[in-house]
């Protein structure tokens, strides 16, 4: 369970999603976030995401220093880390999933612009993946962190 009740663009909506392939280490699908996709999510959403919104980001790779380079660069892009949890995805190896989040307004296009920086960032640091991302109200974050460590859903870890 994630630190946002969002709504999930990877898996709702197929968005970004990295699916294992039944030929074992064959290389993942992914299928890449297109405008109808966001612009079918803008258009459902409970939210205004023109509005400021958490919005969280999500990476994949087998290797943690891979990953602890894709966090230290979106750090210093203005990302906030939020987890890396490690899960055995099927193949027998472990894999890492890397939750950076940022508040930030969106339209259409900015996340069109915002995804493409981000697969680039995947593809500089030799992640699997760029997994997408999900969204929620800002208000409902700082309510999630004023009930401490008890409400959190999501540990961060280092």
């Amino acid at each position: 369970m994630r630190i946002i009740t969002s709504l999930l663009v990877v898996l709702a909506l197929g968005a970004g999603c990295r699916t294992q392939t039944p030929h074992g280490d064959a290389p993942p699908v992914v299928r890449p976030i297109t405008r109808d996709i966001l612009t079918e999510m803008f258009e459902t959403s409970p939210w205004d995401l023109s509005r400021p919104m958490v919005w969280g980001y999500f990476f994949i790779s087998r290797s943690r220093a891979s990953l602890q380079g894709a966090r230290a660069h979106l750090e210093s892009l203005g990302y906030e880390f939020v987890s890396l949890h490690e899960f055995e995805g099927g193949t027998g190896k472990p894999t890492l999933t890397l939750q950076m989040r940022r508040v930030e307004s969106h339209t259409v296009d900015s996340l069109l612009e915002r995804n493409e920086l981000l697969y680039g960032v995947a593809s500089q640091f030799r992640l699997d993946s760029y997994d997408g991302m999900d969204v929620g109200p800002v208000e409902l974050e700082r309510d999630l962190n004023l009930r401490g460590s008890a409400g959190r859903a999501v540990q961060q870890t280092d």
